[in-house]
């Protein structure tokens, strides 16, 4: 779903940064807008590392209930609205 999930970021604005099952060791923060879990298929260690990474960059953080390319682009609208669905 890579290729869709990046058509629809980039068509938003933004630049995918897609990682799937870990983040590899010593990946240098970016300046993220954002950090998209998808909570169904994301590993406990992993969604905290990701988590970690979105708080040390000040980036919100959305999870995902599904892998649907609807599902990013409602966070990204949400994202670009400035409201966010945890607070």
């Amino acid at each position: 779903m890579e290729p869709q999930y990046r058509t629809a970021v980039e068509a938003r604005g933004f630049e995918l940064i897609y990682y799937e099952k870990r983040i590899p060791a010593g990946t240098p923060p970016r300046d993220l807008a954002a950090v998209l879990i998808v909570v169904p298929i994301c590993s406990h260690s992993l969604r905290e590392y990701a988590e970690q990474l979105a708080q040390q960059q000040r980036a919100p953080v959305f999870h995902l209930r599904t892998a649907s390319i609807s599902a990013v682009k409602r966070a990204l609208t949400d994202l670009r609205e400035g409201s966010h669905p945890c607070g």
